[in-house]
Formats: structure tokens, sequence, C-alpha cells
């Protein structure tokens, strides 16, 4: 979760842009280092960890081949293969590019029209104003980002992102209660599929290029603001943000973070509360800033040549529009195409994002980071923590911890995770392969609760202690983990290629692979447990030695 800190000039991966921690009692440091001493397992064997990482590695990489021997084969058969000769391929080589993902296509789009300079151009003016009139820091937000918002999908669509944006405010301003906030908002969320938001909308979009580009930046700049309405409301409802001093001062500043131009058509997510610290925040250009900006820049534009490799070297997305080829795979290819499809996921977010956040970091906002890989991630609970968080921070900001507050039971925390889930599920479209993803993630994240609701048990703790050891502890931890892993792969296969290509590949998961196709996926698994754990490891010690260093 992103946690949400003071800072002087810039937050970032840099230490540069960060108030150090030294200056909190050295008691809380040592709380901390205790805290995070009591996530990490114990190291194994070098041995044993090195089989580990062979069995993990090596048959990712045999069914990464396999898929690109079947990518090469079905390049006729498949939709959207088209020659490439990207800025990046210098020497000229003959290049086909997978186009079917749509999201992807329209962020490039989106990165080059002209309207885009004005987004890269943002956090210059935005120190400009901040410096010489701070005072209307927040007016020209508003006005430049609602501009180049109507630039970019148009007059009517802005004004049609507005119906919602009126609603949930006057809703505030007449209720002042944080449940009449909730209830419209999650009403206006489904507006637009009914009569009259969904007759409007048709009239603003009557072509497939207007739906395919204007229609869809209009659908996902709407479900922002459906959470960023939220965040602003109940922040001055909970007294998290000092409210404004006058109506139309308060609504300019709603308007300004609902369409905040880093952020506001692509994401992710930040609340109302960082938003409005970031406003009254300003850093000078020097050479620490001119450094951490041309290597996040650099590292950005590395990944994103990465993605297109990818897609020209592999068509996964491809093949999740050809079901009749996805299920005449050969057991390694559907691994290899399954592996791919969330390796090109996690890089398109960690691209769009991360660009996203670096141009909000550099005006000053407390930005989340781009999502981690999720090949070493084998737990439900991390994956939510680490992928989206700006989403996982909102949930646990506005869903989850005002209803635990009132009671932390067991009981109370698994509805809570049940009504976030079912957030998730509204939130992302009330589609039957996102209520089978939210459905799985939800389980996945109860069945972690209740095993850690049971390791807590003294009882049983000391059980587990004197009958494994700790080697054997986190051996036996990894291979309760590994079911759940296995479910959370496959439940993402759902929302990666909808449901039809989503059945298959759990039935050929299931039924197809024995007598020793499934037996061996588990080992494999089991291995990339040992992996995650062993780099969640290697993330704690990091996080333990940053903290001593700022002690001394």
């Amino acid at each position: 979760m992103s946690t949400e800190k003071s800072q002087n000039d810039l937050r970032g991966q840099s230490e540069q842009f960060t108030i150090s921690s030294s200056t909190e009692p050295t008691e809380v440091k040592i709380s901390k280092v205790e805290k995070l001493r009591r996530k990490k397992y114990i190291s194994l064997e070098l041995w044993e960890m090195l089989t580990y990482i062979v069995i993990w590695i090596l048959p990712i990489l045999y069914a990464t081949y396999s898929f690109y021997i079947e990518s090469r084969n079905n390049k006729e058969l498949l939709l959207d293969i088209h020659p490439y000769n990207p800025w990046w391929n210098p020497v000229g080589m003959p290049l086909y590019l997978d186009r079917t993902d749509h999201e992807w296509n329209t962020w490039k789009q989106v990165s080059s029209h002209p309207a885009f300079v004005l987004v890269l151009l943002y956090p210059v003016m935005s120190q400009i104003v901040k410096k010489y009139s701070s005072a209307f820091t927040v007016h020209f937000s508003a006005l430049l980002s609602v501009m180049t918002t109507m630039y970019l999908i148009g007059v009517l669509p802005v004004l049609f992102l507005f119906i919602q944006i009126f609603v949930i405010f006057l809703t505030y301003r007449i209720f002042s209660a944080g449940w009449a906030v909730w209830a419209v908002a999650v009403a206006m969320g489904q507006c637009p599929d009914f009569y009259p938001l969904k007759d409007l909308r048709d009239m603003m979009f009557t072509t497939y290029e207007a739906w395919s580009f204007g229609g869809y930046l209009t659908a996902i700049t709407y479900a922002w603001i459906n959470t960023r309405c939220v965040s602003f409301c109940l922040d001055r409802l909970w007294n998290r943000v000092e409210r404004e001093n006058s109506l139309v001062s308060e609504f300019i500043n709603l308007t300004a973070f609902c369409f905040y131009l880093p952020l506001g058509i692509m994401g992710p997510l930040i609340t109302s509360k960082q938003f409005k610290e970031g406003l009254q925040k300003s850093s000078t250009v020097d050479w620490n800033l001119i450094k951490f900006t041309l290597l996040q820049t650099a590292r950005f534009l590395f990944w994103y040549c990465t993605a297109e490799l990818l897609l020209c070297a592999f068509y996964q997305q491809a093949h999740s529009y050809k079901p009749t080829l996805v299920k005449t795979m050969g057991m390694w290819s559907l691994c290899g195409m399954s592996y791919l499809l969330g390796q090109f996921f996690q890089l398109k977010y960690f691209v769009m994002y991360g660009v996203s956040s670096l141009l909000a970091t550099l005006d000053n906002m407390d930005a989340p980071p781009p999502p981690k890989c999720i090949a070493r991630i084998h737990l439900y609970s991390d994956m939510w923590r680490h992928f989206d968080v700006g989403l996982y921070h909102f949930m646990h900001t506005y869903i989850y911890q005002p209803i635990i507050s009132f009671n932390n039971g067991f009981l109370v925390k698994t509805i809570t995770s049940i009504l976030t889930f079912g957030f998730v599920y509204v939130w992302h479209g009330r589609y039957d392969f996102v209520l089978i993803w939210s459905v799985l993630n939800c389980a996945g994240v109860l069945f972690e609760s209740i095993g850690r609701e049971v390791g807590r048990r003294r009882e049983y703790a000391e059980w587990e202690a004197g009958v494994f050891g700790e080697r054997g502890q986190r051996r036996f931890h990894a291979i309760i983990s590994t079911p759940i892993y296995l479910m959370s792969c496959l439940s993402n296969f759902y929302f990666f290629t909808g449901k039809e290509v989503g059945d298959i590949i759990l039935r050929r998961c299931f039924f197809d692979m024995w007598p020793y196709g499934f037996p061996s996926l588990i080992v494999v698994m089991y291995c990339g447990c040992h992996f995650s754990i062993e780099v969640k490891n290697w993330e704690i010690e990091r996080e333990i030695r940053k903290i001593g260093a700022k002690t001394e």
C-alpha cells in the first residue's frame, strides 16, 4: 500500500526527492525493523535454492520457446499481425507486430497525439505557476487539464464526464454523508450502460473509429473520475482534508483533481489528500532533478521497446482471440502463452502507469510506483498490494479500513473483503470474466487470511515450529501456497483473455495435463513460490539496511 509521507521536493525512487525518515524516533525505527524481520523467512541452503531457481526458470524458458515456434507457425491464421518498422530497429530487421491489444494501441495513440505535448510540459508549467502565482495553482490545473482533455476526446465527451461530477458533488453537499456519496457513486458508475446516459454516449460516438478511441477514453476517464469523486468527498467528510472556504472553490478543486492532466485519463489513482498536498509543494531545478528525470525516462523507454519487441516475437495477444488455436496447442506452448500474457500485461501497465506517475512526481505529487513483476509474486495479497498500488490504497482507505475500524474481528474482515471485491467487480465492468476473476481473487485473499489467522494462534505456531523447524516451515508454507498461486494465475487468465479462452486454459490445466503435465506444473509452481519468497527476503533485507543507514 502506498503510504502518505510529507515531502520537501519530489517523491520518487530517488532518495534525494523524499524527506529522510531520520527524523523519526529511534524506537519507531527499531519497531519497523522488528516488524520487517518477522515477515522474513529463513534462507535455505545454497544448493537447495539454486535447484528451485533452475526448476522455476528452465521450464519458463522452454515454454516461451515452444510458444515462439507456435507463433511463427500460426502467424498467417491470426488477426492484426502487421509489418512493423519502428525507430528502435535501425538494422531494418523484418518485424511483424501483434496489434490486437486495444488498450496498448490506444495508449500509443494518445502518446503520439499533439495534446500529449501539453501533458509532458505540464510539470514545467505547473512549477512556474506555483513559483510566481501560487494562489492560482488549482485554477491553472483545472483549466489546462479540462481544455487538454477536450482537445484529446472532444467537448461533448468532457461535458458528459461533468454530469457524474455534478451529481456526486451535489450529493456530497446536500447529504454530507459518506453512505450517500458511496450509494450515488456506485449508481453513477453503472449509468453509462442505461438510459439516458447510454443514449447520450451513443450519440457522441457514431462510428467504429470514434468508439475505439474517443469512446474508449471517455469510458476509462469516467471510471477514474468516479473514484476521484469518492476520494474528494470522503476526504472532506472524514476531515482528512481541510474543506475549501466556498462552494465555487470546492468545485474548482474537484474539477482539477478529476481531470489532473498527468493522471487524468490513463491513471493511476491518487487520493484527493495527496493531490491537495502536492499542489502546495514546489521544487527547484537542479542536477539531481535532471538526473532523476533522465534516468526514469530512459528506464521507461527501455521497457516500452521491450514490450513492443515482445509483441513482435510472440503473438500471445492475437492467440487469445483464436480459441480454436488455443484448444489445439501443446502443453508447453499453452504454458508459454499464459506466461507471456501475464508478462505483457505487467509490462504494459509498468510503462503506462510509470510514465504518468513520473510526470505527477515531477509535479510534487505522491504518485504510486509502477507495478512489480508478477513472475515473482506468489501471494494474492501481495499481487493486489504491489500491482495497482493506487487502486489498492483507494480500496483500503475508503472501503476496508473504515469498516474494520469499528470491529476488526475475523468475520467483519471477511465480509469487508467480499464488499471490497464487489466494488472491484462493479468498477471494472459487469462482465462474466470480470466476475470470475473477482470471485477467485476474493477467495484467494480469504484463504490467505484464514491461514494467517490460524498461524497467529500460539498453540498452532508452537506445533508447527516443533514439527517442521524453521526451514521446514518455509517449505510447508510454500507447499500450501502452491494451489493458491495456481488459482491466482488461472484467475488472471480470465481477466487477460475473457471467459471462453479462460475456460479452455482451465480445462487444459486440470483435465488434459495428466498423468505428467499437471503434477509437473505443481512442482514448477512450488519452486516458483520459493523464488518469490527469496526475492521478498531480499527486499526486506534491503529495507532494513536503508533504515539502519538512516539511523546511523
